[in-house]
């Protein structure tokens, strides 16, 4: 309730800054073409984030299916979406069978770390370009810093996957129910260097995607060179990432997009319209789906009792 309300407020604070009049204008003379784009890259967007998951999944459960990694994904979605932080996504074990919930459990953790880890590396260098001519020199030292630790840990992940799960082991010595965050890293068992590059490159392409969904919708409202609107989104993937405080992100991903577009002078109509579309298309469609497979789900459940009764 605390992040729909934080996100509420955003919204409210940015629609009363903005006005409502220019969002309407914005609206009413957008491309509907670069709109309509962006809605098909959730084709390829799904089916991106499907085959990563299929790929991981089958870490745990060999014979599993692209039909069964979908809905998994599909019911995290709907999970995430109605849960704080999108915590909810852990909830993919629901459609996965005969593997334990906790294995499930560790892979989703693998999915987010590769996925975060291009979203901070890809965003750290959108910011330096970004801001790079404005920062004083000593600034700049500290920037390529902080984007070289980004390099280093994708590097990392990708190169060295044996040493993630040497310190994820520490970890494990202390944690309590030692039985349970062995189930939870088990998963990780035949995670070598070839499926660490697999995984990083899906998750690379699911991002370009994502770019190109966000870019097209800028663009649907006012002319973007397009290495300005893709240094744009990837500043603000970023920074919304580092603020997970409202609900679907609402509210944050249209003031990290209003902020980064006044820099290339774009109007905040334009960033917040297309953040209210990436919210509907990424998150919306695909939490409802994932919705009525979790309702069809329940309701099979509950006549299999009754059939047994």
């Amino acid at each position: 309730m605390l992040k729909l309300a934080i996100a509420s407020l955003l919204l409210f604070v940015l629609i009363h800054n903005i006005k409502i009049e220019n969002i309407q204008s914005a609206l009413k003379h957008a491309n509907f073409a670069f709109i309509s784009l962006a809605g098909l890259l959730i084709i390829p967007n799904l089916i991106i984030q499907t085959l990563k998951w299929h790929y991981l999944l089958k870490l745990c459960k060999p014979n599993a299916t692209h039909f069964e990694a979908a809905k998994s994904l599909l019911a995290g979605f709907t999970l995430g979406f109605i849960t704080p932080g999108r915590i909810g996504e852990f909830g993919r074990a629901i459609f996965v069978k005969d593997c334990n919930r906790l294995q499930v459990l560790g892979l989703t953790m693998v999915d987010k770390l590769f996925s975060i880890s291009i979203v901070f590396l890809m965003g750290t260098i959108a910011l330096f370009l970004f801001w790079g001519v404005k920062l004083r020199s000593e600034l700049i030292g500290l920037w390529l810093a902080i984007a070289l630790a980004a390099l280093f840990l994708v590097a990392s992940l990708v190169l060295f996957p044996d040493r993630l799960r040497n310190i994820l082991d520490k970890i494990k010595l202390r944690l309590p129910f030692k039985e349970k965050s062995d189930l939870l890293l088990s998963g990780l068992d035949n995670f070598r260097r070839r499926q660490a590059v697999r995984l990083l490159g899906l998750n690379f392409i699911f991002y370009i995607i994502f770019m190109t969904q966000f870019y097209f919708l800028l663009s649907a409202f006012e002319t973007i060179q397009w290495i300005d609107g893709y240094l744009v989104v990837a500043s603000t993937t970023v920074a919304k990432s580092l603020l997970p405080i409202s609900f679907g992100d609402l509210g944050i991903r249209e003031t990290a997009a209003i902020y980064f577009v006044s820099q290339i002078g774009v109007q905040a109509s334009t960033a917040f319209n297309a953040s209210i579309f990436m919210f509907l298309i990424n998150i919306v469609l695909p939490s409802s789906i994932g919705f009525s497979l979790l309702m069809t789900e329940k309701m099979n459940h509950h006549f299999n009792r009754k059939c047994s009764q």
